[in-house]
């Protein structure tokens, strides 16, 4: 099954850049659209019909609903208990080019913040099924 596993990868590394390259020109796009000059409801939607004419904001957009589509892909056919974990690293990609192209001040409570998602994303994606009885019976399959 060679095929596979590489045909997993080549999508799990696309998912992963499609999402830290959306992250990146949201955040890009949003800064330069900037802050409403008032909090009301005209400032308001000036500043959200700016946006969505933004070039890096539309396209941060379509970049995330092609990660969307392919990590749906991903959860339909390949094995939970290796994409999962895998694409938790989505959050250390969009973290490190924040940093490196924006320039972004990333602080220790952010990376903490990553840390413990990756490692919760570890956790769950490595615990099996229940065999709980419970279980069953919320499934529909008859009591033993």
């Amino acid at each position: 099954m060679p095929s596979r596993r590489l045909k997993t990868l080549v999508v799990l590394a696309l998912a992963i850049l499609t999402n830290g390259a959306g992250n990146l020109c949201l955040s890009y796009g949003m800064k330069s659209v900037g802050a409403p000059g008032a909090w009301t409801p005209p400032g308001l939607w000036d500043v959200i019909g700016t946006g969505l004419s933004s070039a890096p904001v539309i396209a941060g957009g379509v970049l995330m609903l092609i990660f969307f589509a392919l990590f749906l892909s991903l959860l339909s056919w390949a094995d939970l208990t290796y994409v999962l974990p895998m694409i938790s690293s989505c959050f250390v990609v969009s973290a490190l080019l924040g940093h490196l192209v924006l320039g972004e001040q990333i602080s220790l409570v952010r990376w903490v913040g990553i840390a413990l998602v990756s490692i919760g994303v570890l956790l769950v994606g490595r615990t099996g099924p229940s065999s709980d009885a419970s279980s069953s019976r919320l499934s529909g399959s008859p009591a033993p």
